[in-house]
């Protein structure tokens, strides 16, 4: 008889199907010696002793594959069709190559006592492997975050959403983390982290289903809660590195919905803001091995515009204090209006008007009707272009911004203070 030797490529999905592995990912292979299949009608014979089959060093030498933890470069069989396993890692780096695997110690003819003679064109194996980066495409969604206007001591608010991508993949992707940058309103500056752990009490990331549960909405998928951070049980940074505490498993071609849920401080200040999400720790295989995160475009995540959020709002639960302005001064670019902010504890009719320090009406038209308006944070409905309501631009100086706020048979009334210089 003739030694013949066969294999089947285990793991992962995309190397059984495509013989295509990602930077980093693993590939299990198992082999087996036989008999060439002959057309006769007496039995094979059978061996005695051992043989072995050895991989081709060049893999690791010239290609940068690295052998899985306690796995072995030769593996020994003691009877035909013993399937032996090996397990090899691909390099982070793009290459095409191949997995050679062959006979080394050749068992012997159990009748004859012979070594066994390998067969020419059967006797070796030649696995054809490309290896890519794997590119996992995360999308924002800004229509999840509904309201950028919270009060202070709000919970279950959305601050970011986004999609993360596993279609065309035939494998499984996992996410282990996330990175989140607290930035300030009107540029990339980042807040400090005093700051933020002022203003922040937890963050939560948590998928689509589990937002739809916290709503009360039918939800047919699987709620989970990836992580909860407490802002007093860490030290805070930012950025922001978040570690789930339930692993994230994209199923192959599929696609997860992952929020971005913030529990404010009940002694908050006043404060305006962005969150942007600075980098996904996501593999298929281990986590020591991570895959690129890139934008529907294939620009890296890091540093992308495309990631940040829009600007959120954090108002104080007192009408009084929330009644400002901002940017305050304004009229030089590229601040030529300014935005007033307030809050309603209850439906309300709201009249806001602009006076002189010496108290003449400058402006009391606006092009919003502020009539019976539900209760809730109010940001940039009302914004001042610094002109008179006859459309006159007004002299520079400090002009008094006052509300009145009439609801529940009772009338608040609050000023503020607006300096306008041109």
């Amino acid at each position: 008889p003739k030694l013949a030797m066969n294999y089947e490529i285990k793991s992962h999905a995309s190397a059984v199907i495509k013989n295509v592995l990602s930077h980093g990912q693993s590939i299990l292979i198992e082999v087996w010696a036989d008999t060439l299949q002959q057309m006769s009608n007496l039995n094979y014979a059978n061996m005695k002793d051992t043989g072995s089959i050895v991989l081709d060093q060049r893999l690791f030498s010239r290609d940068n594959f690295q052998m899985i933890e306690n796995e072995i470069y030769e593996k020994t069989f003691t009877r035909f069709k013993e399937r032996l396993s090996f397990i090899v890692r691909a390099p982070r780096e793009d290459i095409t190559t191949n997995i050679n695997l062959n006979f080394n110690h050749l068992p012997k003819d159990k009748n004859s006592s012979d070594v066994l003679v390998v067969d020419v064109d059967s006797g070796t194996v030649n696995i054809p492997i490309t290896v890519n980066e794997k590119e996992i495409i995360v999308s924002k969604i800004d229509s999840l975050v509904e309201n950028t206007n919270f009060t202070r001591g709000q919970e279950g608010n959305v601050l970011f959403a986004f999609e993360i991508s596993n279609e065309g993949y035939l494998d499984s992707l996992f996410m282990n983390g996330l990175e989140l940058t607290f930035r300030a309103h009107d540029d990339t500056s980042k807040l400090t982290e005093l700051a933020v752990v002022n203003m922040l009490q937890s963050i939560q990331i948590i998928n689509y289903e589990q937002y739809k549960t916290i709503l009360g909405k039918t939800t047919t998928g699987e709620p989970k809660i990836y992580a909860d951070y407490q802002f007093d049980n860490q030290q805070p940074t930012n950025p922001l590195k978040i570690d789930f505490n339930d692993t994230a498993m994209l199923s192959p071609d599929s696609i997860e919905t992952m929020l971005v849920i913030a529990k404010f401080r009940s002694n908050a200040a006043t404060r305006s803001f962005r969150t942007a999400l600075s980098s996904v720790n996501a593999y298929d295989d281990n986590p020591d091995f991570m895959v690129a995160i890139v934008d529907e475009e294939g620009r890296p995540i890091e540093e992308n515009e495309n990631f940040v959020s829009p600007t959120v709002n954090l108002i104080s639960n007192d009408p009084k204090e929330a009644f400002i302005n901002y940017p305050n001064p304004f009229g030089q670019p590229p601040h030529e209006t300014t935005k007033i902010r307030f809050l309603l504890k209850e439906k309300a009719d709201v009249r806001i008007r602009i006076f002189t320090l010496l108290g003449e009406l400058v402006r009391s038209k606006w092009n919003r009707n502020l009539s019976d308006l539900p209760k809730g944070p109010y940001d940039g409905v009302i914004q001042w272009d610094g002109r008179n309501d006859r459309g006159h631009k007004v002299l520079n100086g400090v002009y008094l911004c006052t509300i009145e706020i009439k609801g529940n048979g009772s009338t608040q009334r609050y000023i503020t203070k607006i300096a306008y210089i041109k």
